[in-house]
Formats: structure tokens, C-alpha cells, sequence
């Protein structure tokens, strides 16, 4: 058993969105959550004679409109915890604007890394929820580098979701909300986006939590999706 304390009941629909998995979550129970109502989205059938039983996980409807704000909720949460006041990311997007919404929401300040041709509408999202923005010639690694150097110099909360595991932990919700919403009638398979893996690696350890709970009889298959163009792993 991975999760000492879980609880079945996390699985009974009560209003909490992805904080009903709470006893999953590595937080303890006086820790503040900082939360925006994330997660619990629908799964949602696509109807097609070509491609019976396949569903959609709509994740567009989180408040920033992307997964992310799942590892942004915990990542806040847990920056909270530890009594900072401030907290860093290097993102090209998603991941930037969704720690910058949740970095108002907790009351931190926010410094996020850019590369210096990330899109000016992205920009201006992340900087409307009062973030700082700092744009970095060079490749994307040099982002990284450069947000973590400045996160250790200055004694900030570094969120990067490269580095700062809770950003995968998170993402295992996603797999407890599709066996809460299927039941005993799971997927045969999950596919998702690739990025840099972290989507893959959250399902992943969700239902193996929950095989390693017995309460699913198997784990589906999870296969991961990239293009062509843009194939790294």
C-alpha cells in the first residue's frame, strides 16, 4: 500500500473537486489549501461510429483553463506551508499563468521566467494576475537555469514543474477522478499529451495507487502522444 491514509470515501461526490483526494495528497491536515475549484472535470463521450467508447477528460474548464492549475493548487499549497512569500516558475505558457493565478489567490508574489518569444497574449495573462515577468535570451534550459538561480539566491518557492515533484503528485487526481467516474468499467486505455512527461508519470502513479489498494483489478494502458514536429522523448 502506497498511501497509508487514504480513504475510501474520497471516492463519494462531495463538493470538493480535486481536494476529495485530499488523503492522496502529500499535505498534512493543518496545511492551508489554496485552492481556485480545480479538478473534478467531466469525461465527456465523443459519439462516433468510427471510434465507439472513446471519451474526452475536459480539463479546459479549469480556472486557468489547462491541467495545470491541479500541480498549481498543491505547489501553492505547499509554498504556503513552508511560510514563504514568494514563489518562482520558468514556463513558456500553461504553467506560467496557472502558478501566477494561484500565487494571487494565496496572497504570494510571483516571479515568472519567459524565454523572450513567448506570445504576447500569454504574457499578458500571466501579467494580469499581478506576476512579475522576466524574459531570458537563449534556449529553454537557459530559462530553467536561470529561474532556479535566482529562486536559490533569493530564498524564494521554486514551482518549476520540472523539478518540483508535487507538480506530478497532483496529476495523479486526474487518474482517481476517471476510476470515480467509470467505476468498475475503466478505460482499456488513457492516452495523453507528452510535454516533458509529467501528465504521463501523474496518471501512471494514480491508478497504480489504486491497484496497489485493490481497489481497481487493473491498470489501463497509458500511451503517450506527441507530433511529429516536436517529438523529444
Amino acid at each position: 500500500m502506497t498511501i497509508p491514509n487514504a480513504k475510501k470515501s474520497s471516492f463519494l461526490y462531495h463538493g470538493a473537486r480535486m481536494w476529495q483526494f485530499r488523503s492522496f495528497l502529500p499535505v498534512t491536515e493543518d496545511e492551508e489549501v489554496v485552492t481556485l475549484g480545480e479538478g473534478l472535470t467531466p469525461l465527456c463521450e465523443h459519439v462516433s461510429e468510427d471510434l465507439p467508447k472513446l471519451f474526452f477528460k475536459v480539463e479546459y474548464i479549469n480556472p486557468t483553463c489547462s491541467f495545470k492549475d491541479r500541480s498549481a493548487s498543491l505547489l501553492l499549497t505547499k509554498a504556503k506551508s513552508s511560510r514563504s512569500k514568494s514563489v518562482v516558475i520558468d514556463s513558456s505558457g500553461n504553467a506560467a499563468a496557472s502558478i501566477s493565478a494561484y500565487a494571487a489567490r494565496g496572497g504570494m508574489e510571483c516571479d515568472v521566467f519567459v524565454p523572450s518569444s513567448t506570445s504576447p497574449a500569454k504574457l499578458k495573462q500571466i501579467e494580469s494576475y499581478g506576476a512579475s515577468v522576466r524574459k531570458v535570451e537563449g534556449t529553454r534550459n537557459d530559462v530553467l537555469n536561470a529561474a532556479v538561480k535566482f529562486a536559490t539566491e533569493n530564498s524564494k518557492y521554486y514551482c518549476g514543474f520540472q523539478l518540483n515533484p508535487f507538480a506530478t503528485d497532483a496529476l495523479k487526481t486526474i487518474a482517481y477522478e476517471i476510476a470515480l467516474q467509470c467505476g468498475e468499467a475503466l478505460p482499456d486505455y488513457v492516452m495523453l499529451p507528452m510535454g516533458t512527461g509529467g501528465l504521463l508519470i501523474g496518471c501512471s502513479k494514480g491508478f497504480k495507487d489504486l491497484l496497489s489498494l485493490k481497489w481497481i483489478a487493473a491498470r489501463p494502458k497509458i500511451m503517450g502522444v506527441q507530433p511529429e514536429g516536436c517529438s523529444p522523448i
